[in-house]
């Protein structure tokens, strides 16, 4: 992927999310709209970010990016 790609991506779950917010604001169930629309578009990003940069625990916390390859120098 590249980074127009992500671009477009982004740009879309966001205006969504603004939407379903809006969405919610003027309608007489608020907490179920908020529920079907903005919530799980930004779930689904924040996981497509953690897929797309990579993950890794450290210490039992789990930490954005790729973990380092440790080489024979970086041993002590």
């Amino acid at each position: 992927m590249n980074a127009k790609y992500d671009f477009i991506v982004w740009i879309g779950s966001c205006m969504a999310a603004i939407l379903g917010v809006a969405k919610a604001a003027l309608s007489e169930q608020p907490l179920f709209w908020l529920v079907v629309w903005p919530m799980p578009v930004t779930f689904a990003s924040a996981i497509f970010v953690f897929f797309r940069q990579g993950f890794h625990l450290e210490g039992a916390v789990l930490v954005l990016g790729r973990a380092r390859r440790h080489s024979v120098k970086d041993k002590p």
